[in-house]
């Protein structure tokens, strides 16, 4: 049963791909890795998230903490169980690419400009606005109208449309043209009371 254990993992070992060399480089926000093995990387190996890549059949490192000041992120390096895990961990957002050329692989983690989150942003308000536009057109259409309360004395109905109106305001009296256009004033009358 040992030389079973000691058997897989040699074969293990054998099996695995040694990381020979790490280059980091950061450029206006983006974070460039490039590592390099000891043989060829096998693409089927390696797999993408959204912020780590893992690539398996890598002989076990020792961790690496990598904090990058310029950017405000930190770099994660690890290994479990014949597995390279590449992280992110930032409050900005970044996006995950990686190219495979024979034994290197150069990842980048570019940083995602705000005009993305602008532009979501700016229709979010767009929307809510034109929502409070709507919601308050629909409010004033139910909503009656103030009607001006006019003390009429006498009315008299010309035609269809046109009506003479006498109204009495502040003591005095108002002869007043009423159409659907426009309201004429015709003619005034004081009480006798304002005159003297």
């Amino acid at each position: 049963m040992k030389y079973l254990y000691i058997l897989i993992i040699t074969s293990i070992t054998l099996l695995s791909n040694d990381l020979t060399h790490i280059k980091i480089t950061t450029h206006n926000n983006n974070i460039n890795l490039e590592l390099t093995f000891s043989e060829t990387l096998d693409r089927k190996n390696i797999f993408q998230e959204k912020k780590s890549i893992k690539i398996q059949k890598v002989t076990p490192i020792k961790a690496i903490e990598k904090k990058l000041q310029a950017n405000n992120a930190t770099l994660y390096i690890n290994s479990t169980h014949n597995t390279l895990h590449i992280s992110i961990n930032s409050l900005k957002s970044y996006s995950t690419e990686y190219k495979v050329q024979k034994n290197k692989i150069k990842i980048s983690f570019n940083h995602l400009s705000n005009k993305q989150n602008f532009s979501t942003q700016y229709f979010i308000v767009i929307t809510i606005l034109c929502f409070l536009f709507y919601l308050l057109w629909r409010i004033k259409r139910y909503i009656p109208k103030k009607q001006n309360d006019m003390p009429i004395i006498k009315s008299h109905i010309i035609d269809s449309k046109t009506k003479l109106l006498c109204i009495n305001l502040n003591n005095k009296q108002y002869i007043i043209l009423d159409s659907p256009n426009s309201k004429i004033l015709l003619d005034t009358i004081i009480s006798p009371e304002d005159e003297k």
